[in-house]
């Protein structure tokens, strides 16, 4: 079902708004292709190319304010382009299209999200009067989850797990909630919860004893008798202690810390090729003996992410609220069934393309709309620790530029209106060093550059 339309526009013109245009930003805005790339500098005009461009949507290409999504990163930012572009639709001549301005959707790819969700709410399963947590309110649930899972995980741990919790109890607690957003963000999640893939299962111990015990035994044969240095005499006292110890040997921190206090020294002459056979056979056990560790550590670690899962599920329920992770996996959810929110002629543009990841990619390729113009960085992309994966926008551009056809346009924004000539050189300077980001980093020009006076 698609979104409420507002009233159609009748066409018009966008003349004072293109006057004010580079060049670069002019060819943008007259793109025919459906599928626009632009990587912009900073300060190089983006918000003025996207206004530009959402006016020719609306008053040259005859869509409705509701059928031109624009995502923005912030809601600041949002609010910034739907005043800008009021002004602009005042100055064009469409007065009839600003009080439509308002509740287009123009702002946040969660806003969107729930914008989809309220209008397919029986599609995604949710309430339709559901609020939306912002980071505070979900962290405040968030840390209440975590407490009633650690609790009940520790309530219910053996002997071996109470040890394995004491070690790494902080980490756990720390980082499991961590996983926990990392898998939603990258859309690793199935219908029936959160899952850690289990760790290959190592060979049994018993086999790794015993080929240990075979390298032990022959080092001892063929060092009898031998005239060893010092260091070699210390590695044989260990050696023997390791033979000693061995067979008691088993999956436990402490074992672990045995194994590799009794590492032999490699500074011991002509029996060093003895010596090296014998380490790499202790790291073969150690490896071994940690791999099992680590099962241990996976099934307690994966307790703990389906008890947080669940808790943290319950409280925003009984809430009857969704948080951001939510409303992309319900939207993306909706979208996969083959609704589309927005008719076919529908414009979408994206702002800070460069701090999205593939999920989010993947939910903006599936609304449907016949064009896209997407508006990005690279080298500004920061928020990787809220999920933003901005390898996602060196392949697109790496996969459009290598295209032909005419249905995909790649630009670039290289004029910056921030900052005068000799700032800019030094910059272009500094960062374009081969000890830097070398020739890759794209050079901006000045006003005065660009548009020289005479």
């Amino acid at each position: 079902m698609a979104l409420k339309d507002a009233t159609a526009p009748s066409s018009g013109g966008l003349e004072k708004s293109v006057r004010e245009l580079t060049p670069e930003q002019r060819t943008i805005v007259g793109s025919r292709a459906s599928r626009v790339f632009v990587s912009a500098a900073a300060g190089s005009g983006k918000t003025s190319l996207l206004v530009a461009r959402y006016l020719r949507a609306v008053g040259l290409d005859g869509l409705s304010p509701a059928h031109v999504p624009m995502v923005t990163f912030t809601r600041r930012a949002a609010g910034e382009i739907k005043h800008r572009v009021r002004e602009a639709l005042l100055r064009e001549g469409h007065a009839d299209l600003v009080g439509h301005v308002e509740s287009a959707p123009i702002g946040t790819i969660h806003s969107l999200c729930s914008r989809i969700i309220r209008s397919e709410a029986l599609a995604a399963g949710v309430d339709p009067h559901f609020v939306v947590l912002d980071e505070e309110q979900a962290a405040v649930l968030e840390h209440e989850a975590g407490r009633v899972a650690w609790d009940e995980v520790v309530l219910a741990a053996t002997s071996a797990e109470l040890a394995c919790l004491s070690r790494h109890g902080h980490r756990l607690r720390r980082d499991v909630p961590r996983l926990y957003h990392q898998l939603r963000q990258e859309g690793v999640w199935g219908d029936a919860g959160p899952g850690l893939t289990p760790p290959p299962r190592p060979l049994e111990v018993q086999s790794g004893r015993e080929s240990l015990e075979r390298a032990l035994d022959d080092l001892l044969a063929r060092l009898q008798g031998a005239k060893l240095t010092a260091t070699a005499e210390k590695n044989l006292e260990r050696v023997t202690a390791c033979r000693e110890w061995l067979p008691s040997a088993g999956a436990t921190w402490r074992d672990l810390e045995i194994v590799s206090s009794l590492m032999p020294s490699l500074a011991v002459g002509k029996t060093k090729p003895l010596f090296e056979d014998l380490k790499a056979a202790m790291r073969d056990f150690r490896s071994l003996l940690g791999a099992h560790y680590l099962l241990d550590v996976w099934g307690i670690a994966q307790r703990l992410l389906v008890r947080f899962d669940q808790e943290y599920g319950a409280l925003k329920s009984a809430r009857s609220a969704l948080d951001f992770a939510d409303l992309e996996a319900l939207t993306l959810r909706v979208l996969r069934t083959g609704r589309a929110p927005f008719p076919a002629r529908s414009w979408l543009m994206v702002d800070e393309f460069q701090d999205t990841n593939r999920l989010q990619c993947e939910l903006l390729d599936r609304l449907g709309v016949g064009g896209t113009l997407t508006v990005g960085d690279p080298y500004q992309s920061i928020y990787g620790f809220r999920g933003a994966d901005v390898r996602v926008f060196r392949e697109l551009q790496d996969g459009f530029e290598a295209r032909t056809d005419s249905d995909v346009e790649v630009s670039s924004l290289s004029v910056n209106f921030r900052s005068r000539k000799p700032l800019i050189d030094a910059l272009n300077s500094i960062f374009g060093h081969e000890h830097l980001l070398g020739s890759d980093f794209p050079k901006v020009v000045s006003t005065e550059e660009a548009f020289p006076t005479g």
